[in-house]
């Protein structure tokens, strides 16, 4: 909340704050969530940079912030993009509660393939501007999870191109998802599109469980 803001109060004790500015805050709070689950290459800069890091799987806020632009950009012209499933295009918002600098609120999406899912974001005020810093509640049910296997699979098809013999490309594909499956299981899955996980999990799950498969086939072929 800027300076002048707690002058305009009267400079009275921090619990008057949210009194004050509750309503603009509010307002503030509820645009900026409806900014993010809509199709806004702007919303891009609406999380704090450990989520946007999380959220785009990416080390550097930077370049997080770069692919998220891009992404939404490739959405707003119509374009295939690189997640497996179909984007929101906004969001109903409701039960905003400011308190300090942070704040609550719920999201009920609206389009795409989480259509209808109700979201609880937690915002955090950082140099004036709300951000999103939390999201729960996000379900990965049977269809969500075929929708990304679909995806992920000729991925890992790919990978394997040149590095097992043809024949064994298939079964080694079956083991590497029924592997992955196991090890990032749906609320596992949920919670790296929460931006609860760090960088690189997906892919390091992956990889291992792409070791796995390999040193099983291995010592099958050795025997």
């Amino acid at each position: 909340m800027p300076l002048v803001t707690l002058a305009a109060c009267g400079g009275g004790p921090l619990l008057t704050l949210s009194a004050c500015g509750g309503g603009e805050d509010e307002k503030a709070v509820k645009a900026n969530v409806e900014r993010f689950f809509a199709v806004d290459p702007d919303g891009c800069s609406l999380e704090t940079e450990r989520m946007v890091r999380n959220t785009q799987d990416s080390a550097s806020t930077a370049d997080a912030i770069l692919s998220c632009r891009r992404r939404e950009q490739q959405r707003q012209a119509g374009r295939a993009t690189v997640s497996p499933f179909s984007p929101t295009r906004g969001a109903a918002v409701s039960d905003v509660a400011v308190e300090g600098a942070k704040a609550t609120a719920k999201a009920t999406l609206k389009g795409g393939d989480l259509d209808g899912q109700a979201l609880d974001v937690g915002m955090v005020n950082e140099r004036d501007e709300w951000k999103i810093d939390r999201i729960d509640g996000l379900r990965i049910d049977a269809r969500l999870r075929a929708k990304y296997d679909s995806a992920f699979a000729p991925n890992v098809r790919t990978a394997l191109k040149g590095s097992v013999r043809d024949e064994q490309v298939e079964p080694m594909v079956a083991c590497i998802m029924q592997r992955f499956a196991a090890s990032v299981p749906n609320e596992r899955l949920a919670a790296q599109y929460e931006g609860k996980l760090a960088p690189g999990t997906l892919s390091k799950a992956g990889g291992e469980a792409a070791q796995a498969c390999l040193a099983t086939s291995s010592q099958t072929s050795s025997s």
